[in-house]
């Protein structure tokens, strides 16, 4: 078990340390938990995965507000609450204290559909779950149309590609780079949404939806949806099934539905945060990814599409730095990543074919069933020569909550936990 264990530190100017340990200056501060704070930080310092969505669920048992200031359906965890098990990859933790409103800030690009699924899923635990959501009328609306654009190029990349959950992240940021997105405030002038949203699925039909000579199998599909705007090879988070609209006529009708509950929700969101901070509320801020995926501090190319660190809260939720008084890095003992890209400590990889390190067992007999696996249960005695990434992949359920894909697992890397402090 103390293998599986997280461990937080404390991520001041000028100091760094593991835990709270005795007569260390970490130790001596006030809140060092996040416990006392007002405006707490949670973010993961390695390559996400690293449990703290287990942290934040703690600490927001005892917040006002709960807030995402980055990412989108790309991240995600699994929540067991009275015996039901919860899957949030959009909404904040924060959801499971009913007394806590939750915000989804600007930095957030959003997936409406996805939202959807999981405030209907969330009906039975709070019937009134919607209310306690507001979403940033600056934050940008991620549609079918950037996820298929999403497969088609992570399928161009071929032998090079990044490995992304074609979540549609990417092609999202990059539309609000280039300034051609929809943004939830629009949907308050939904007129205006629906020529903008045409406009914008004409531009992306014109660049990605016809036939290029080197396309695979998989991209003419995916351009052919695109261009008939069939989203059924779109993600789409009904029954957990691929499913989306058959025309851009059904997508309006759609998100003009759309449009009518999320009304209430959508607020200016500088406005709300800094009024909440005013009254007095505690304000509890979860990361999306981590550290070492920050479009600028990570292995780039290898990154996810928004900024993980610190730096990405003051702009993703419109926050002074002098506003945070608490910053909680969270490391898990050992390390995984899933995609490609850099990992120097590797042991096993996600297809599990690496030749991995050999070490004896000394933890009490484990079996974990595998449903699927071509192996059956992975079985371990105390005493057993293990492969040691190829146990810490099994013991440790590494299983990522938004891919279902096995985690690659190497060693704890202290060099590349140093570096996340440092930024």
């Amino acid at each position: 078990q103390a293998v599986l264990a997280s461990v937080a530190w404390r991520l001041e100017p000028l100091t760094f340390g593991f835990g709270l340990l005795a007569g260390s200056s970490i130790g001596s501060l006030m809140g060092a938990d996040g416990s006392d704070s007002k405006f707490c930080v949670v973010l993961g310092a390695q390559w996400g995965d690293e449990g703290k969505g287990k942290l934040v669920d703690i600490l927001a048992q005892d917040v006002q507000l709960c807030a995402r200031f980055n990412g989108g359906a790309n991240a995600g965890h699994t929540l067991i609450v009275d015996g039901k098990r919860y899957a949030f990859h959009l909404l904040p933790c924060g959801m499971i204290n009913k007394s806590c409103k939750n915000l989804i800030g600007n930095g957030v690009v959003v997936h409406i559909p996805t939202l959807m699924k999981e405030l209907e899923d969330l009906k039975e635990f709070d019937p009134r779950a919607l209310e306690r959501v507001f979403i940033s009328t600056r934050a940008h609306v991620l549609f079918d149309s950037h996820q298929l654009i999403d497969g088609i190029l992570e399928a161009e990349q071929g032998t090079n590609s990044i490995g992304t959950t074609k979540r549609g992240i990417g092609p999202c940021y990059s539309a609000k780079a280039i300034r051609n997105g929809l943004r939830f405030g629009d949907l308050l002038h939904f007129e205006e949404f629906e020529r903008r949203l045409r406009e914008l699925i004409a531009w992306s039909q014109k660049r990605f939806g016809d036939p290029r000579d080197q396309d695979t199998q998989a991209q003419l599909v995916l351009r052919k949806a695109l261009k008939e705007y069939n989203t059924k090879h779109a993600f789409d988070p009904e029954a957990g099934a691929k499913g989306g609209v058959s025309n851009i006529d059904e997508e309006i009708a759609r998100y003009r539905k759309f449009a009518e509950i999320l009304r209430p929700q959508i607020v200016d969101s500088v406005t709300m945060i800094h009024e909440d901070m005013a009254r007095g509320y505690k304000v509890l801020v979860e990361g999306a990814n981590a550290a070492l995926l920050d479009i600028d501090f990570g292995t780039y190319p290898f990154v996810t599409s928004s900024s993980t660190t610190i730096g990405g809260v003051c702009c993703g939720l419109g926050v002074p730095p002098r506003k945070i008084d608490t910053v909680i890095g969270v490391v898990k003992a050992y390390t995984t990543r899933v995609g490609h890209g850099p990992f120097p400590t590797e042991l096993q990889n996600e297809a599990q074919d690496m030749e991995d390190h050999a070490e004896v067992y000394i933890g009490p007999d484990v079996t974990v069933q595998r449903r699927g696996h071509a192996s059956g249960p992975y079985e371990v005695t105390t005493g057993q020569k293990v492969k040691v990434g190829e146990m810490l992949q099994e013991l440790g359920r590494e299983y990522g909550t938004t891919t279902g894909r096995r985690r690659r697992c190497g060693w704890l890397d202290i060099a590349l936990v140093k570096y996340s402090a440092l930024v």
